[in-house]
């Protein structure tokens, strides 16, 4: 598969290493963004300004790409209108190519409709917007530019999850009624409706027990596969079905071992353990909390903040229950990938509303660590930088 640059040259996947050009105003661009984001963490009085510039810089980055691993797959749909996705945004291509949209003005509105609702999402927390964004560019924005439906049904689940700070039966309906125009996108997003449930396990101690009991035997048995015969075919065979895909984390991680998928189990727990220590320390203050300026925020007080550091920490449990058929399907990873938008608002959150003292910095440490680590390994290491990183710098309309 190539990817198409609409410039002076042309790039495949296997001859990314050639010179490409004289033209790098996006690198550039993309390079003051990020100056202009660490510019907001150092100066808090500026944080929503940097944060907006970086934003707008990254929104540039996203909707004027030109070229993608998967691009040209997104096109040939488009055109031939095959409803191989699902219904919800095969429709949407549909009309879009009947009114008379190309592909490309089709792939600027889906994109700007998802940053533009990730950040009112942003505004409505009011967290460091130039944390965030510098959070999210390392990981994983790239990814996000290359898979339209899973970003696009991100973004939708991400701008409902506040409404579930507003305890009332009108607002969970409206989440419910967000999640499933999500799943109209990308199926996957089903799962966040297992969300609705952590009221229920949190408040019963013979539940936490079944769950936690349930969680432990699952990891057990797929980390020990060639002792379940009949029953890992089986449920290969499912999730190939459901989610018509072929691959599996062997094929993906081959490179890393028979048993790279552990690395994936770890991130989905260092995720849950961070989370969970932002929870319990916040748990442990008594002095006032000190209120927000923006008067739209959803957070206004550290009660409302408390509330929603637990939301994403039980969001992180109950959904550790898919973790382990990552063992066996590799899409099933955007489940804990998409998560990483939601928990660094957690973790922002939880910065905004909490004193400086050491187990804040120990756990801000941590969560860049591991943001670090996933940028290197999902979109720099190896020929990930050739098959999605430098495609994003190199195929824009802005060089």
């Amino acid at each position: 598969m190539s990817v198409k640059v609409y410039k002076k040259f042309r790039i495949t996947q296997n001859d990314f290493h050639r010179e490409i050009g004289e033209e790098y105003m996006l690198p550039v661009l993309l390079s003051f963004g990020l100056l202009f984001g660490i510019l907001g963490v150092l100066s808090p009085r500026f944080r929503t300004f940097f944060g907006s510039l970086l934003f707008f810089v990254m929104f540039l980055t996203m909707v004027f790409n030109n070229g993608n691993v998967d691009y040209d797959s997104y096109v040939r749909n488009f055109n031939n209108s095959d409803f191989e996705h699902e219904n919800l945004f095969s429709y949407i291509e549909f009309l879009s190519k009947s009114i008379g949209l190309t592909y490309s003005e089709f792939f600027i509105a889906v994109m700007a409709i998802s940053m533009i609702l990730i950040f009112v999402t942003l505004r409505r927390l009011n967290v460091n917007l130039s944390s965030f964004y510098l959070l999210y560019f390392l990981y994983p924005f790239c990814l996000d530019v290359v898979q339209v439906r899973n970003f696009f049904a991100c973004a939708i689940v991400f701008y409902s999850l506040p409404w579930l700070l507003i305890n009332d039966k009108r607002h969970k309906i409206y989440y419910i009624v967000g999640v499933l125009i999500a799943s109209g996108i990308h199926t996957i997003s089903l799962v966040y409706l297992l969300i609705l449930l952590y009221e229920v396990i949190k408040n019963s101690k013979s539940l936490k027990i079944i769950f936690s009991v349930t969680v432990f035997l699952l990891i057990v048995f797929t980390l020990n596969v060639g002792r379940l015969g009949s029953y890992l075919i089986f449920l290969q065979t499912q999730m190939y079905n459901l989610l018509n895909e072929t691959r599996v984390y062997e094929m993906s991680l081959d490179d890393v071992g028979e048993r790279g998928y552990i690395i994936f189990y770890s991130v989905h727990f260092m995720n849950l353990l961070l989370l969970h220590l932002c929870n319990k320390d916040f748990d442990s203050r008594n002095q006032e909390y000190r209120k927000t300026v923006h008067t739209k925020c959803m957070i206004k007080d550290g009660i409302r903040a408390k509330q929603y550091i637990e939301i994403v920490m039980w969001i992180n449990i109950v959904l550790t229950i898919f973790i382990p058929l990552y063992r066996f399907q590799a899409t099933l990873f955007r489940i804990t990938r998409n998560l990483m938008i939601i928990n660094y608002s957690g973790l922002l959150v939880y910065n905004q509303f909490s004193i400086n003292n050491g187990k804040k910095r120990i756990i801000n440490v941590a969560y860049i660590a591991l943001v670090v680590f996933l940028f290197y390994f999902e979109i720099v290491r190896g020929d990930n930088s050739i098959r999605i990183f430098k495609p994003i710098l190199v195929n824009n309309w802005l060089n």
